[in-house]
């Protein structure tokens, strides 16, 4: 019997592996906030948890006040569908699906492999996050660092 506790598992939309990168403390109300900047924690912690990747509300967007019936409603129905077109276009990028888990760090890694700042004007259009360079040039910083 071994004394290795499995990993932590959390699920992340597609898309939220990139607004992990560019997080500033920002968002929709201080519970948010909170639960964004403890996801954020939990991912840059050794070891991070595993993730499984989803293109539906994940735990960022548990305490979401948008979050209505399992469904982005922030700016009426058609936020879920935008939502997930934007999990799509990463999950291509990435050559993922929904449900597969893999380590923090396979992850990450995988995202910094496939994904430049410069692919976020096509991959994140329509996010009311892009034009302030956020993720970005977070990414840019993780490259940096991990270059």
């Amino acid at each position: 019997m071994s004394n290795i506790l499995p990993r932590e598992r959390i699920s992340l939309r597609a898309h939220h592996l990139l607004c992990l990168h560019g997080f500033q403390g920002l968002g929709y109300d201080e519970r948010f906030v909170e639960n964004m900047t403890a996801v954020c924690e939990r991912i840059r912690a050794a070891p991070g948890p595993e993730i499984m990747v989803v293109d539906e509300p994940d735990d960022i967007c548990a305490p979401c006040p948008h979050e209505v019936g399992g469904a982005c409603g922030k700016s009426g129905p058609e936020a879920e569908t935008r939502a997930r077109e934007l999990d799509h276009r990463v999950m291509q990028r990435l050559g993922i699906y929904p449900g597969q888990t893999f380590s923090c760090e396979e992850i990450m890694a995988l995202v910094l492999d496939k994904i430049t700042p410069e692919d976020l004007t096509i991959v994140c259009e329509g996010c009311e996050w892009l034009p302030f360079d956020y993720c970005a040039e977070g990414l840019r910083k993780k490259r940096l660092e991990s270059g």
